[in-house]
């Protein structure tokens, strides 16, 4: 019996260095051999090795043991732990009846993604297997390969790796089309990207891992004409809903304004990028909502200056998240080309989020005629969109908010424009305008009259509170409020986040200010309610005083009773809206001695 006791005693201190107890046989656990069992992963094998303990035994201690996916048992001990070593690499509980992913993942490098930026060139023949590189050692088989020219009627031609010998390539069929000598050629890893994703969507864990490295994703365009996209996101039906998440390994900080003179986004952490005309990366494909939920998660999508095409077009996904990622051109902002092509956007997010479930946060986008679509139900946090021809640009009308907490626009001629109408609320919009006195180079991007929010229907509504500077000049409140310049919106309600009063500095008709320590003419916008204050004096009764930007006037003349000279009441009309300005006059009847303007408050709505 005390014999059994202290055979339990030590079976439930194995694996926990249990000091050894007075008066029991010690259990000497046995050298770890060099060559561990191979159901042991790398990393568990070197834990294993410092904690002194037997990797044949490691079932007893709680460690995983390894599978591949197909070969999970069922049914299975709840709780049980298994890692997975295949498609979907990662460990997985059993909950009995099946097993649940926890770090599961199609890790892109498994479905034969290379990640490899090297370029070199080549020959090949048309109809033939076999092509001549002048450096093939960064391909090994499965590898994906795009040589320019080389596919129909001159196209790129892609395709896949057989075999390596020395810088001859054997490739699987289908064989080139075009004869080339000496064509650009480098990796192409869409074919292992799609599968990576369509192994993904098709198991519960609907994970994608990338490691660090660049992928060139340069293969046809798949889907329906409009909503064409190089890699398809997976496909769910719309009443079921899945979630693909997309994650890049750890992403180092970008500078990616003018914190140096000359800054290129660099090559780090997982970049995607394609030089392609046409579509977008990532799609749904489709013209009809799907239930699928993308999370792009520390991750560069990255196009070429002046893109021919967009990077994600997620109009028809049901939701979507973007944290922590980067979608650019990769050439520094202050030198990017003026984007010509109105096809080419960023991000394109979900048209309708009954699930309200679209957010994007700690992101920039950078280098697209349109940075980011907006659709309903969106919130932006944290996100910088910067030398884009329309950086901010709602399409048809959404019935929710847009929402942002912090939103910059840097570097472009336009900040909001909109052809839909939408409810906006955004706490803080920071805007910076280009110098006027910049090079010649980055003239597109000077600010366009009425362009940082451009609303010529009026269909705009809610509230943006904005502060704004100008490159290389900066300035106070006040003085630099006149920078932002408005297109209709009379419907919208905007104010400077400083709440600096705006002096008058035009008169008409003769009046002034009173002066002599009075208080002098302003205005300011707080909440979406515009407010005057100050003296004037000595001006034509009847006639305009002073005018007000259209952003501040009311939708409709109002009227208001005011202090006057000699302790009477006078009246003061403010007109709506005409043109770019509206009139504030001072009514007949009133005593021009002395006006006072304090207290006059109307909303813009």
């Amino acid at each position: 019996m005390r014999s059994a006791q202290k055979l339990n005693a030590l079976l439930l201190c194995y694996g926990l260095l249990c000091p050894p107890v007075l008066g029991a046989a010690v259990l000497v656990t046995p050298p770890v051999a060099a060559s561990f069992s191979a159901t042991v992963p790398a990393h568990r094998r070197r834990l294993i090795t410092m904690q002194g303990r037997d990797p044949g035994r490691v079932a007893l201690s709680g460690e995983p043991e390894q599978s591949t996916k197909a070969a999970l048992p069922l049914p299975c001990k709840v709780g049980r732990m298994a890692e997975v070593t295949d498609s979907i690499r990662g460990q997985w509980r059993c909950t009995g009846t099946g097993w649940d992913s926890v770090t599961g993942a199609a890790n892109v490098k498994d479905f034969g993604a290379a990640g490899i930026a090297a370029a070199t060139t080549g020959s090949a023949t048309a109809s033939s297997l076999t092509v001549t590189l002048a450096d093939a050692s960064t391909y090994q088989p499965g590898h994906g390969i795009f040589i320019t020219g080389a596919g129909t009627s001159g196209a790129g031609y892609v395709g896949t790796v057989r075999s390596v010998a020395g810088n001859i390539i054997t490739l699987t069929s289908p064989a080139p089309a075009t004869t080339v000598a000496g064509a650009a050629v480098k990796h192409d890893d869409t074919a292992a990207w799609q599968a990576a994703l369509n192994a993904a969507g098709a198991d519960d864990a609907g994970r994608v891992f990338a490691p660090a490295g660049v992928y060139d994703i340069n293969g046809p365009l798949q889907g329906t004409s409009g909503y064409q996209g190089r890699l398809l996101l997976p496909y769910a039906p719309a009443a079921a809903g899945r979630a693909i998440e997309i994650t890049g390994a750890p992403l180092p900080f970008q500078v990616f304004g003018t914190v140096t003179s000359r800054y290129t986004p660099a090559n780090v952490g997982a970049v995607l990028r394609t030089d392609q005309p046409g579509g977008a990366m990532f799609s749904t494909g489709t013209d009809y909502f799907v239930g699928t939920r993308p999370v792009f998660d520390k991750v560069t999508l990255r196009q070429v200056d002046n893109p021919q095409g967009s990077l994600l077009d997620c109009r028809y996904c049901f939701g979507l998240v973007v944290k922590d990622s980067y979608f650019d051109t990769g050439t520094y902002t202050l030198s990017v080309a003026q984007p010509t092509n109105s096809g080419a956007f960023g991000i394109r997010t979900p048209l309708v989020g009954n699930a309200a479930d679209t957010l994007i946060a700690h992101t920039l986008v950078a280098g697209f005629f349109f940075g980011i679509e907006m659709g309903e139900h969106l919130r932006l946090d944290y996100v910088t969109v910067n030398a884009c021809a329309r950086p901010l640009y709602i399409p048809t009308a959404q019935n929710d908010a847009i929402t942002s907490s912090y939103l910059s626009v840097y570097n472009s001629p336009y900040t909001i424009a909109a052809d839909g109408g939408a409810a906006l609320a955004f706490q803080t919009l920071n805007i910076e305008h280009v110098d006027p006195a910049d090079g010649t180079q980055r003239a597109w991007q000077r600010p366009a009259a009425g362009g940082d929010v451009y609303d010529p229907a009026n269909v705009l509504r809610g509230l943006v509170v904005y502060h704004i500077i100008k490159e290389n000049v900066g300035g106070t409140c006040a003085n630099l409020d006149s920078e932002f310049t408005v297109t209709g919106a009379t419907k919208l309600g905007m104010e400077n986040l400083c709440g600096a009063p705006i002096l008058v500095t035009t008169f008409f008709n003769s009046w002034v200010n009173v002066g002599g320590g009075e208080g002098v003419a302003a205005y300011y916008s707080k909440g979406g309610v515009t407010h005057l204050q100050g003296n004037i004096k000595s001006g034509t009764v009847g006639n305009t005083a002073f005018q007000l930007p259209a952003r501040y006037c009311p939708a409709v003349t109002r009227y208001f009773p005011v202090f006057a000279s000699g302790n009477t009441t006078g009246y003061v009309a403010v007109g709506a809206a005409s043109g770019p300005t509206c009139p504030v006059l001072v009514q007949p009847g009133t005593n021009n001695a002395f006006v006072s303007l304090d207290g006059i408050a109307f909303s813009t709505q």
